[in-house]
């Protein structure tokens, strides 16, 4: 039925289409266009996103499998998230910038089956939680292409919070800047009940001018890991820290490739907190 034409009662002759881009119902690049997207979500027409950076006023909930929550930047409600992707399953976002979010740029919560590429988050806010790209909770990840500089905090984040993730892959990763690291994969001890498991997690990145660490991997068990990262000019090139003192934690079978430029302190550290390493 795509592009089907037919005729209402009064004579008026409309269009059946499948899918829906903001222009077609009147968004303009530049401009406060949030009605117009919202009038888009409401079709319950798969949405096509036009390239461009739209302008939008208030929190607009794209409702339905694969779609995200969009969030205007400072909207103090959601901590000043660039774009929020909430507990769903099917996600696509392709062509995405977020700019001087004062919070994260891309927030992806809770998601399975997630395609990501060409995204672009930069902020110059000095802030303890402006993170560039952060995933929570999710599985079934391929994302590529992303450039990342932000004045806050960490750039590129792979977290368990409540739940074991698989299943990810991330290329051309590219951090031009990051108050704390440029990758970093962990379990968050102050909140986590129970240890948790990273498998089959695949980064491929290139990062510079970290404050803190080019690349971390912190707390959790580890298996079929994958690194391969370029550090430049970051005060570590990178660091392992097994285990954390709450839960005990692992890295086996896994390989790490770590190419390290200038660093200020070290290039590389293993340190076992709580666990073993074995096979890696």
């Amino acid at each position: 039925l795509g592009d089907a034409l037919l005729n209402d009662g009064n004579g008026n002759q409309w269009a059946l289409v499948n899918n829906v881009d903001f222009r077609m119902l009147g968004a303009i690049v530049n401009q406060d266009s949030t009605l117009t997207i919202q009038a888009a979500i409401n079709s319950g027409k798969n949405i096509v996103d036009s390239p461009g950076v739209y302008l939008i006023s208030k929190q607009a909930e794209l409702a339905g499998r694969g779609y995200c929550l969009i969030v205007p930047n400072g909207l103090n409600n959601n901590q000043g998230f660039g774009y929020w992707v909430r507990n769903r399953a099917g996600v696509n976002i392709h062509n995405v910038r977020s700019v001087n979010h004062t919070g994260w740029g891309f927030r992806v919560d809770t998601c399975t089956n997630v395609s990501m590429s060409d995204i672009g988050s930069n902020s110059t806010e000095d802030d303890v939680n402006n993170d560039g790209l952060h995933f929570i909770d999710c599985n079934n990840v391929v994302v590529d292409n992303v450039l990342i500089d932000v004045g806050g905090d960490d750039a590129f984040i792979i977290e368990a919070l409540f739940k074991d993730v698989f299943e990810i892959t991330a290329t051309n990763i590219n951090v031009r800047g990051s108050k704390q690291r440029g990758v970093a994969l962990f379990l968050d001890d102050s909140v986590a009940v129970d240890r948790r498991r990273f498998s089959n997690i695949k980064v491929q990145a290139v990062v510079a001018n970290c404050d803190l660490a080019g690349v971390a991997v912190n707390g959790g068990d580890y298996e079929n890991l994958s690194l391969d990262i370029q550090s430049r000019n970051c005060f570590r090139g990178g660091e392992i820290l097994v285990g954390v003192a709450g839960f005990e934690g692992s890295l086996k079978n896994s390989d790490i490739k770590l190419r390290d430029f200038d660093c200020t302190q070290r290039s590389f550290r293993v340190f076992e907190t709580n666990g073993t390493t074995r096979n890696n």
